[in-house]
């Protein structure tokens, strides 16, 4: 796609006009129109939300839950996590040891960073998702 330019009357720094557009939204772009390509780049479904979901949210909405939760997790859904990995795995985890991500590319983040060390050599197996 074509970088456009518009008048920098802002003071913003040259170099930002220079950065690259976003590989997911030039995947999105070439395939949006295609009726045979299945729409996973924006990690969106095509149907809606379901009603259970939707009412468990108003619900939490009504409870006056509208700050973040913690970056590992509600401790309730750690708690059961543990709960069941115990029982299945014979293992002794604890909350303190479990994360939950809030997306697939944040779980992605979490691994690669709890796994590679800062400088080490990765191989990518192709095709992969460009926004790694």
């Amino acid at each position: 796609m074509e970088k456009k330019y518009f008048e920098n009357k802002l003071g913003i720094r040259k170099d930002i006009f220079e950065l690259p557009f976003s590989p997911i939204r030039e995947v999105a772009r070439s395939a949006v129109n295609q009726e045979d390509v299945v729409q996973f780049w924006f990690g969106e479904p095509d149907v809606s939300t379901p009603e259970f979901i939707r009412s468990a949210t108003k619900l939490s909405l009504d409870r006056g839950e509208t700050f973040y939760a913690p970056n590992s997790g509600l401790l309730p859904l750690r708690e059961t996590i543990c709960d069941y990995m115990n029982r299945l795995y014979e293992t002794s985890i604890c909350p303190e040891q479990i994360t939950v991500s809030v997306s697939g590319m944040n779980a992605l983040m979490i691994t690669t960073q709890t796994l590679i060390s800062y400088g080490s050599k990765v191989v990518v197996v192709l095709p992969c998702w460009p926004n790694i």
